[in-house]
């Protein structure tokens, strides 16, 4: 099992080596090459890893505060573009950044890996959720000035008050198979994964339904 797991983490190094090309690095990172550093202490992984956090920081945008998703779509979405799910590549970033603590240099002025994920933190929550707490998929900034522009979904079929739609019977699965949602959605626009059922929209569904119940 070792092996395997050595040989799909090798298959990930091109990812720290070339430009960036998508912001789900700390997604793929975290699991293989920095849960294998702490799993085994290979100085590669480590390596790689912090590589890999320099690459994510390459789409940090001072102006706007938060960290570009899909630098390859930037033309077909317009704006600086902001998923939710990048929240979850700030791990990388503090990991990282607790690791060069030590050899910064304070003096020169070098913005902190923790700088940018605490600043691209502090924006989203700012901008990233709406009146009710729930939460964009994407939130769209200016690029020359930084200033939010909306908040909308690039996967989904529409940008609003989806909690209550899928409490409804028409999405309900019930007694009709395993899952807790019928018509999951992975990418509308692209046409993959429609009408299905898909563990992690049933996943976020029960999530957001106890914390709703938690806040009434």
């Amino acid at each position: 099992m070792r092996r395997i797991a050595e040989g799909y983490t090798a298959s990930l190094n091109f990812l720290a080596e070339r430009p960036v090309y998508d912001h789900d690095l700390g997604f793929l990172i975290i699991n293989s090459f920095l849960k294998g550093y702490e799993a085994t202490g290979n100085e590669e992984y480590k390596r790689i890893a912090l590589a890999a956090a320099d690459t994510l920081a390459t789409l940090f945008n001072p102006t706007v505060g938060t960290i570009l998703s899909w630098p390859r779509h930037v033309k077909d979405y317009g704006g600086h573009n902001t998923i939710m799910d990048n929240m979850i590549n700030l791990e990388l970033l503090f990991w990282a950044d607790a690791i060069k603590s030590g050899k910064r240099n304070e003096e020169s002025g070098e913005r902190s890996l923790y700088d940018m994920a605490v600043r691209h933190a502090e924006t989203t929550m700012k901008n990233h959720f709406r009146e009710d707490g729930s939460c964009y998929h994407v939130a769209v900034y200016d690029t020359l000035d930084g200033h939010f522009i909306k908040g909308v979904t690039h996967q989904g079929y529409a940008d609003e008050q989806m909690l209550r739609d899928l409490s409804t019977d028409r999405y309900q699965s019930r007694n009709k198979n395993c899952a807790f949602l019928l018509h999951s959605t992975g990418h509308h626009p692209a046409g993959s994964e429609i009408d299905a059922s898909i563990i992690y929209a049933d996943y976020y569904y029960i999530e957001a339904l106890l914390r709703l119940k938690h806040m009434q």
